[in-house]
């Protein structure tokens, strides 16, 4: 395979990426408003973000398993792609016109699913398609990608705060309202460049195969050693990621610009326009976030060169962990410089991780390995939304940045373990290199 059409692959599949991840990036720091909007307090906020996780605990792996066990003349991954990214318009689309506070959260557990549904195998397809020692390059223009769209996604609320519409949803600002509109679109248009420009080639049947559920709680209870090792660092990292993408708005909104502790916004204008400024503030620092991740990226193919990819990992979680504990000492500063220091987190560790699983396990089981590696995502934030809860109420008497900030300790220890991960992949990588 030439070099030109590996690129060309590389480029083609990335660009349902870029869809999925401008939908996420829309989504996930405006989670909160959207519920605060409907009624929810900030202590409350925990416990509704529990459901998506618990949506992809299920979603991920069954997914990812049932994608590998396909044998379509479309491909194995395309199919799946294909109907998430219409799932995806539809319930993105939607939530706007949520009448209720659990219909809300209802519709946002289900858009989260559906873009695990395509994200899943986007990234099996990822790895289907390109040669091993091309996957590290191939993981880090993804993240390219990602950052892309999570850049634009992040930017929409910034975007469309000061503009007014008459294009509003039932509880939901306009500016919300119309992000929206254009992520369920978007995502659409993408996914649907990446379906009918990547080939794959038809899958035959295999009678070794072990197709259903049991093949699943196999591997799941019997994890591959370097996978168990990247869940626990994945697990840690995500107490504190949890932390930033449910309460990141609200410590902004109490910090900054005076939103009581405790307090209710739907039905009070006031508190209406404190998180409307909160959000378009997060909206900047969550462009920020994504600037950064996308940055980093185009870097790690050049460190990784000099550096092993393991330590470069290690040291862009202790940056995360030091931005989120530097924000009580400036905030109106080191907000920004937290966003940066994550995205770089988010940025290396995603990548690094990924290309981790794809060079040391085995291509055709790559979207159970990527659905088992989501597994430490969604189990870290359902424990994490079932504690800090209590935690943000009693503790800390819903100030909710002390949580924030002291959520940057599990970055820490997410970097100590990470430097325990076996990468005999990047070897392996080395010497198959033309």
């Amino acid at each position: 395979m030439s070099k030109m059409h590996i690129y060309k692959n590389i480029i083609n599949v990335n660009f349902g990426i870029l869809g999925v991840e401008f939908c996420w990036a829309l989504l996930i720091p405006n989670c909160s408003a959207i519920l605060l909007y409907l009624g929810a307090s900030a202590s409350m906020l925990a416990y509704l973000w529990l459901l998506p996780p618990f949506v992809g605990l299920v979603i991920n792996p069954l997914v990812g398993h049932l994608s590998d066990l396909t044998t379509t003349r479309f491909g194995r991954r395309r199919p799946y792609i294909f109907g998430g990214i219409f799932a995806v318009c539809i319930f993105c689309t939607a939530i706007p016109y949520a009448t209720s506070l659990w219909l809300g959260t209802i519709l946002l557990a289900l858009l989260m699913a559906v873009l695990n549904f395509a994200q899943n195998p986007l990234r099996a397809l990822t790895a289907d398609i390109i040669p091993k020692h091309h996957l590290t390059v191939g993981f880090s223009v993804q993240m390219i990608f990602f950052g892309l769209g999570a850049v634009f996604g992040a930017a929409m609320p910034w975007l469309f705060g000061d503009i007014s519409f008459k294009f509003t949803g039932t509880h939901q600002p306009s500016f919300l309202t119309l992000a929206f509109f254009v992520g369920g679109v978007l995502t659409l248009l993408t996914g649907l460049w990446t379906c009918f420009f990547v080939k794959e080639k038809p899958c035959e049947n295999n009678q070794d195969e072990k197709p259903g559920l049991k093949e699943l709680f196999r591997v799941l209870f019997k994890m591959p050693p370097i996978l168990r090792q990247i869940s626990l660092v994945q697990f840690l990292m995500w107490v504190g990621f949890f932390i930033m993408f449910a309460y990141y708005n609200v410590s902004i909104a109490q910090t900054l610009f005076g939103l009581p502790p405790g307090a209710k916004v739907m039905g009070n204008p006031i508190y209406s326009e404190i998180v409307k400024k909160a959000t378009v503030f997060n909206s900047l620092c969550f462009i920020f976030f994504q600037a950064s991740s996308f940055g980093v990226a185009f870097l790690i193919p050049v460190i990784t060169t000099w550096i092993p990819r393991k330590i470069v990992a290690t040291i862009a979680l202790i940056l995360g962990g030091l931005g989120l504990l530097s924000i009580p000492l400036k905030p109106e500063i080191n907000y920004f410089t937290a966003a940066i220091t994550l995205g770089i987190a988010w940025g290396c560790s995603t990548s690094v991780h990924l290309a981790m699983i794809a060079s040391n396990l085995a291509k055709e089981r790559m979207g159970l390995y990527n659905g088992l590696f989501l597994i430490a995502n969604c189990l870290s934030q359902i424990v994490t939304g079932l504690i800090a809860g209590p935690v943000i109420k009693y503790v800390f008497h819903n100030h909710v940045f002390q949580i924030v900030a002291y959520s940057g300790l599990f970055f820490l220890v997410a970097a100590f373990c990470n430097q325990f991960i076996r990468d005999l992949g990047e070897v392996r990588e080395e010497c198959e290199k033309p």
